[in-house]
């Protein structure tokens, strides 16, 4: 909540549109208020947790083998350049939600900046 209030006071221009969506509601929206018909909120509320997710990685352990295709080829320790990544059963991942949530190879150029539109 802190980061979505933090984003609406440096974006003047969104707190003003979300205001004007809202307001018309009252006080009070019932639940499938909220849930259907402010479309402007849900994409506020999803660039917040984008830009700013509540866990910023995931640690898993490989349940089987597996072979990871990334998007682009990879160096490993050994100097050695690669396009698939075996895992064994077993092995620990960590995946780096806020690293991937900002990738501008995943989201394009404006992955890092606050855009609900």
């Amino acid at each position: 909540m802190t980061w979505g209030l933090l984003e609406l006071a440096r974006h003047p221009n969104v707190q003003n549109r979300l205001r004007e969506e809202l307001l018309p509601f009252g006080g009070e929206p019932s639940y499938d208020q909220l849930t259907n018909d402010f479309p402007y909120l849900d994409a506020v509320v999803q660039e917040v947790l984008c830009l700013h997710p509540s866990v910023l990685e995931l640690i898993h352990e490989a349940a089987e083998d597996d072979i990871i295709q990334p998007l682009e080829p990879v160096q490993t320790k050994s100097g050695e350049v690669v396009d698939s990544i075996v895992i064994e059963r077993g092995t620990i991942l960590s995946v780096p939600i806020s690293c991937i949530n900002r990738s501008d190879a995943i989201w394009g150029p404006d992955a890092k900046a606050f855009k609900p539109e």
